[in-house]
């Protein structure tokens, strides 16, 4: 997972070049043109109050900002777009997955059908989360650590 700071980025996503793009700004947006290995895909706009963050897989890569998120398919040069109700603040590869972490809630996202395939919503802000292996360990606002299970359907425990 990286951050976008700046004009122009190239990110490496496996064997695939990522290029980002600030093409343009007014008012509460900023549009952002996407391209991969040197083809223009598409354009993503989030709100100027949030930095645009990437995830890449080896076939797919995740554009955010805000609730706001968009996957590209590498090979198809295909984007989706998609508003969450929830913050989007981290995504994860898993599998043929993409966990997301919200505000308040962790989903297991299908970025093909475009739905979550399974998701737990938390009582309070998630503050930081962290990948290791198949768990996804988060700390709240309250100080409360939890983890999460994510090859078995989100089973969370308190730490």
């Amino acid at each position: 997972m990286s951050s976008y700071d700046g004009q122009t980025q190239t990110i490496a996503c496996g064997i695939h070049a990522v290029h980002i793009e600030c093409i343009d700004s007014q008012g509460d947006e900023v549009n952002y043109a996407i391209a991969i290995d040197g083809a223009s895909v598409a354009s993503f706009t989030i709100l100027r109050y949030y930095r645009l963050e990437v995830s890449c897989k080896d076939n797919e890569v995740a554009l955010w900002g805000g609730s706001r998120i968009c996957f590209v398919d590498m090979a198809s040069r295909q984007l989706k777009r998609f508003d969450r109700d929830d913050e989007v603040h981290a995504v994860y590869p898993f599998r043929t997955l993409w966990c997301i972490r919200g505000e308040i809630s962790v989903s297991l996202f299908d970025s093909l059908a475009g739905l979550d395939r399974s998701r737990v919503d938390y009582d309070e802000v998630i503050l930081e989360s962290r990948l290791e292996g198949t768990y996804l360990h988060l700390r709240d606002l309250r100080g409360r650590t939890f983890t999460v299970s994510l090859a078995d359907n989100l089973r969370t425990s308190l730490q």
